[in-house]
Parts: structure tokens; C-alpha cells; sequence
């Protein structure tokens, strides 16, 4: 069946069975969706703000009430504090599971040699992550991402070569073992966010022929992207074809990207009786030419609250990442916040480097100023030459701890 009809299918069935549904398109006229562009312009697309407002009494019901087998509820609060509800069936997850071992069997050994994984991600990925490592035939283990030590202690106790987590957790048992001495690490496979090019510097000083690997999936619909060979490590991916997912990648003025051009991922689950619909995931890929496998890859470049405006040129992460790069030796973590200062009575764009420093040395005037000539606003038009002539502010550097935890990259502070 065509994805247009599938979806259609999809939405006439959660309009009969789903309250948030049947309120959300009791004006949705299925007969007059016959293309993309029809989705986009009349099926109404959603996020976890609608999701809040809808349920306000936190009493999410986004599974069919006559649903025959076991339902998954998971609570996620994603960048936000507040907790929204999913619900995964258990056929959904068994098909998770198998996407798992196609996209990614191949990366880790199994039998006498097997992988000794840890998971150490937040409670509720705990589960599904076991089950998805278990299925490899890999010796598996779960250990809190809040308790840096204990988890450094028991992978070093018992040998453990492999760890899953997100890549800022990563990074600080990674320290901890590297600490201890410890000489087995040999794999990675992070979750949840983008690798940024700092953390990957940083963990290969330690461990220079550790092997990545990334998974890019949402806890609300599981593994939604997969790397071959070609991508492995990277922040760029392919997306399944096996009719599980409806993916639509629309820009800023709402059109469907293309090759070049940078897109939001809005994404159904095709799932009758637990289905999510025109979901706004909230990341953005740039669409870029097949790799040699001959599949399209969509490189992830950020979260879209990961950019920011000045002087009316757009600024992603990877170029912060990319005036950092001298400096990062003394980094571990960052975030950027952009405000505005006023001075001489003029509003001046500012930032501030809020720096996790992975050494104790006094090194804030030595990034203040890398990142001040390196950071180009524009072509040949550095942060730095904008303080000379009075257009920005000085940059200015605090030190920071981050929890162990999801948070923002980027803080646009200037219209709050």
C-alpha cells in the first residue's frame, strides 16, 4: 500500500478510537488528501505543547481502548520539564527489536568473544535497550548514568568493553575509567543526542581505537534512523523502508526539503492501535546525496532551538563546535547562550561560553579569545572584528557543571 493511503488509514482509524485524535481532525476531510503536500497542509501537525494542553490532567490515552495485547506507557519529558506520555505495543516492540539488529547486529560480536555491553542511560530506555542487546547475544548490564563512579567500577570489575549512553554521559565514565587506568574500552554506542566533535575528540585522546556507532530514535517511537558502513560514527543516516514510519522533512517556510537544503523531521508511526501522527521531533537534517549503498543520507545538524540569528545570518552548533575546536583539549561540555548588552545606550548582541573545563588550569582568557577570532559570523567577518567596531559585545566565559542529563546547546536569551 502507498504511504499516502497508509496514512490515511492511519488517521481515519485513531479519528474512531483516540479522543486526542478525533478532536484534533474532526475537520480533516480524508477525500482531499491525495499527496504529500496535502498532508502538509491539512493534517495538522503535533508536538508535545498540543499533547499538554489536550491532556491537562497528565491522564494521556494515546492507545486504541480495545488494543488486545501488553502496552508500554513511558513518561518522557525530552528538552522540556514537563512530562508527556507514549504508548509502544508489544508487536511494536518486537519490530524495534528486529530494526535494531538489521540496522546494527554487525557492530557487535556475539559468541565465545561476545561484546560485554553496559547500558547506562535514564530508567525509562533501561528496558527496551536490554532487550535490543540481549537479542545480539551480547553479555548485557544497566547501571544508573547518574552514579559516574559505580558504573566506572563495575564495567572495570567485570571487563566490560562496550558502553551505550548518550555522549555527554559517555564522556564522564569514559574519564573516570580512563582515571583507573582502565585499558578495555573498545566500543561505543551513543543515544539520545548528536556526537559533537568536541566529545569525540575527547574520548578518542583516551581511547584513540574506539570504534562509534549512533542510534537516532525517540523514546515515543523507538529507532527511527539507521548507519551502514559508509555513515558508522558519524551524525548522518538513512531511514528504514520497511513501511514503519512516515517520514516528512519540511523546511521553514513549510515545504518539503530537498537535496541541500535543511528540514525539521515530522514523523508518523504506523501503528493501528498506539498510532503518534505528524509528530514535530524537533531536529533537523540536512538532505544530502545517496552514499555508496545507494540509499539518501540525512545528516542530523542539530536540534532547531540549536541555532540562533544574528545580524540576520543563521548559526548553527557545529560552527560554536568549529571555533571551540583549538581550544578543546580544555573542554568536556558546553553551552551557548546568546543575550543582549547594552553599551554606549546601543543593544549589542553577546554571548556566554558556559564551559565545562576537563582541566584546572586558568585557561578562560585562552578560549575567550580562540573563540572571539575563530567564531565567524559570516564570511571573513569574525566575533572578534564585530567587537572592534562596536556592533557585539565581548564574549564572555562562565564555568559550569552539567548534570548528567539532556540539556539545550544553545539558550537564546534575548527575547525572553
Amino acid at each position: 500500500m502507498e504511504s499516502i493511503d497508509r496514512l490515511k488509514d492511519q488517521l481515519d482509524s485513531a479519528k474512531q478510537e483516540i479522543h486526542f485524535y478525533s478532536d484534533l481532525y474532526s475537520d480533516v476531510d480524508l477525500e482531499e488528501i491525495r499527496d504529500r503536500e496535502d498532508v502538509r497542509e491539512k493534517v495538522p501537525s503535533i508536538g508535545k505543547e498540543e499533547l499538554l494542553e489536550f491532556y491537562q490532567d497528565g491522564n494521556f490515552e494515546l492507545a486504541s481502548h480495545d488494543i488486545k495485547e501488553g502496552v508500554l506507557a513511558r513518561p518522557t519529558s525530552g528538552t522540556t520539564s514537563a512530562l508527556a506520555g507514549y504508548y509502544r505495543g508489544k508487536d511494536e516492540i518486537d519490530a524495534h527489536v528486529e530494526r535494531f539488529k538489521k540496522a546494527a547486529g554487525h557492530y557487535f560480536d556475539t559468541g565465545k568473544d561476545a561484546d560485554k555491553v553496559m547500558i547506562a542511560t535514564t530508567f525509562s530506555l533501561t528496558p527496551i535497550l536490554t532487550r535490543q542487546f540481549l537479542e545480539t547475544d551480547c553479555t548485557v548490564s544497566a547501571n544508573s548514568p547518574f552514579d559516574v563512579e559505580k558504573t566506572a567500577e563495575v564495567m572495570k570489575s567485570m571487563g566490560f568493553n562496550t558502553l551505550v549512553a548518550s555522549p555527554p554521559i559517555a564522556l564522564k565514565i569514559t574519564e573516570r575509567l580512563h582515571e583507573e587506568g582502565y585499558e578495555g574500552m573498545e566500543k561505543y554506542y551513543f543515544v539520545s543526542t548528536g556526537l559533537s566533535s568536541l566529545i569525540e575528540s575527547r574520548i578518542k585522546e583516551m581511547y584513540p581505537d574506539a570504534q562509534f556507532m549512533l542510534q537516532y530514535g525517540l523514546a515515543e517511537t523507538g529507532i527511527l534512523m539507521k548507519q551502514c558502513e559508509e555513515l558508522q560514527g558519524s551524525n548522518k543516516y538513512h531511514i528504514f523502508d520497511d513501511d514503519s514510519f512516515f517520514y516528512e522533512f519540511v523546511t521553514d517556510d513549510g515545504k518539503e526539503a530537498e537535496e541541500g537544503e535543511i528540514g525539521e523531521l515530522i514523523v508518523t508511526k504506523f501503528h493501528g492501535k498506539t498510532p503518534l501522527i505528524r509528530y514535530r521531533v524537533g531536529d533537523l537534517f540536512e538532505l544530502e546525496e545517496k552514499s555508496c549503498c545507494g540509499e539518501r543520507v540525512y545528516n542530523f545538524v542539530g536540534r532547531k532551538e540549536d541555532r540562533f540569528k544574528v545580524q540576520g545570518v543563521t548559526v548553527f552548533k557545529d560552527e560554536i563546535e568549529d571555533a571551540l575546536e583549538p581550544v578543546k583539549k580544555h573542554i568536556s561540555q558546553y553551552q551557548v547562550v546568546i543575550d543582549q548588552k547594552e553599551e554606549d545606550d546601543l543593544p549589542k548582541p553577546q554571548i556566554i561560553l558556559r564551559l565545562e573545563f576537563s582541566h584546572d588550569e586558568d585557561v578562560e582568557d585562552e578560549v575567550r579569545k580562540k573563540f572571539s577570532e575563530e567564531f565567524q559570523v559570516a564570511d571573513d567577518y569574525s566575533w572578534s572584528r564585530g567587537v572592534e567596531m562596536g556592533i557585539f559585545a565581548p564574549v564572555e566565559i562562565e564555568s559550569a557543571n552539567f548534570e548528567e542529563r539532556k540539556f539545550r546547546k544553545i539558550v537564546d536569551q534575548r527575547y525572553d
